[in-house]
């Protein structure tokens, strides 16, 4: 086996999947009822000024009544949560062209178990992407994310194995002298979903810096620039 078979099989065995999924629920507290109004018991009397004077007390207490009422309501506006729409936080604009999934190949090689495992994965890129465009302005576009990259980690893996399988049949008919050329790992198929990747990882981290999951698109961004053969960058990552 050859060394680059080694290396691959090697990370491939650091590629984790990750299926969660974020719920965000808000509560938003009664606020403070208003205190019940005072019985008054009227007083009937006889004579006409008495009944001024009681007439004119009801008239003051009613003002009074109403006074509170507004301090009250006043009081209200004060402590009055936010509203949603002054909780929401600017949302950076994503081109989400640069990780729309490759044109795939309707032809899937390997046994009938392999193909019908990778055709499988091209059904959940597909959906993970019209997700990804419907919720891109969702505050779970960031879980979405993290799923299409990860599926873009494992049809770059199924494709690199398949690059690898060509270059070793390739090497060994060029010792066997049966071609002149020396054969050379063409991965740049594989490559493009990785790319799409580490873009998922990167948008990740920018909008969400304080998730639990940073460290999980972290290590997946060292994986993928591995991958890519940008070794410095990756073990950036790691350190």
């Amino acid at each position: 086996m050859s060394d680059f078979s080694a290396k691959f099989r090697t990370r491939a065995l650091l590629a984790a999947g990750v299926v969660a999924t974020l719920t965000m629920t808000s509560v938003m507290p009664e606020l403070s009822q208003a205190a019940p109004a005072k019985k008054t018991q009227k007083r009937i009397v006889k004579t006409t000024k008495t009944t001024r004077t009681t007439t004119t007390t009801s008239s003051s207490g009613s003002r009074s009544s109403s006074a509170g009422a507004n301090r009250l309501d006043l009081n209200r506006e004060k402590t009055a949560l936010p509203s949603s729409q002054a909780l929401k936080t600017p949302v950076a604009t994503r081109s989400l062209g640069v990780v729309k999934p490759p044109r795939s190949n309707d032809f899937y090689q390997g046994n009938e178990k392999e193909a019908e495992y990778e055709r499988l994965v091209d059904q959940e890129i597909k959906q993970l992407f019209s997700l990804s465009q419907a919720n891109r302005r969702s505050p779970n576009r960031g879980e979405i994310w993290l799923r299409l990259g990860e599926r873009y980690v494992e049809k770059a893996r199924l494709i690199e194995f398949r690059e690898q399988a060509q270059y070793d049949q390739k090497l060994k008919d060029f010792n066997e002298k049966k071609t002149r050329v020396r054969p050379r790992v063409d991965a740049r198929l594989s490559q493009e979903y990785n790319k799409k990747a580490v873009e998922l990882y990167e948008w990740f981290v920018a909008d969400f810096p304080k998730d639990g999951k940073v460290d999980q698109a972290l290590f997946f961004l060292g994986y993928n620039q591995f991958q890519l053969g940008n070794t410095e960058l990756g073990e950036k990552y790691y350190v």
